[in-house]
């Protein structure tokens, strides 16, 4: 069965013994595809995270080259990402996603979107969208419009300036991982605060609602 198709060649879902797996079979054609091949194994051989999906196995014989995966039967981020029905992503849980393992795709979970926009002939990046945005201080449409605002600006806005340093062309201007997650985790106080607050005063109005009910004339 076909899992998905990407732009170097068709994932299908297997067995291995009784264990399910995604094959990723790479496209005979596709030479830069076989770059990446070799490019993903040696990632994918020497990092090892509980957020990353594991590689099982390889095979590289002739015109048969695949990746074999662990099979994720829940989807993969990008899916929950775009996903239409289901439920949408919170910022919150965005923000402890990207500090777990998806810091190089940060622009994609803050806007939803693809970061190469294929609808233009010469496949834009969405960074020089978020610059004009950002310039203009529109935090609001930057972020995926399905939250609503249901977050913190100051947290958005410095998660979105972090996002953008990441994609810099000058390699001294980008942060490294670990200032990544520091200025993450900062954003996520910021958001943990925000919702603690709002929390608050709903139970505070509850209570006063409460007690106005009850009143004794």
């Amino acid at each position: 069965m076909v899992l998905g198709k990407g732009g170097f060649g068709k994932v299908y879902h297997g067995y291995i013994d009784d264990n399910q797996v995604a094959v990723k079979m790479l496209s005979p054609s596709s030479f830069q595809g076989c770059k990446q091949f070799q490019a993903e194994v040696k990632i994918l051989m020497s990092v090892h995270h509980k957020y990353l999906t594991t590689l099982v196995g390889y095979c590289d014989e002739g015109t048969n080259t695949a990746f074999i995966y662990e099979f994720m039967a829940k989807g993969n981020l990008q899916e929950h990402l775009l996903e239409k029905d289901g439920d949408i992503l919170s910022w919150e849980a965005r923000l402890r996603i990207a500090t777990q393992a998806a810091q190089v795709v940060l622009l994609e979970i803050i806007t939803s979107k693809p970061v190469i926009d294929k609808s233009t002939p010469e496949w834009t990046h969405k960074s020089k969208w978020v610059k004009v945005m950002l310039a203009n201080e529109d935090i609001r449409n930057i972020v995926d419009p399905r939250l609503h605002g249901d977050f913190d600006m100051d947290s958005g806005r410095k998660t979105i300036e972090v996002a953008m340093a990441c994609v810099s062309l000058t390699s001294s201007k980008r942060p490294t991982m670990n200032q990544v997650v520091i200025e993450l985790n900062r954003c996520i106080a910021i958001e943990t605060a925000r919702k603690t607050v709002a929390n608050d005063t709903e139970s505070e109005h509850g209570i006063e609602s409460i007690n106005s009910k009850f009143q004794i004339e």
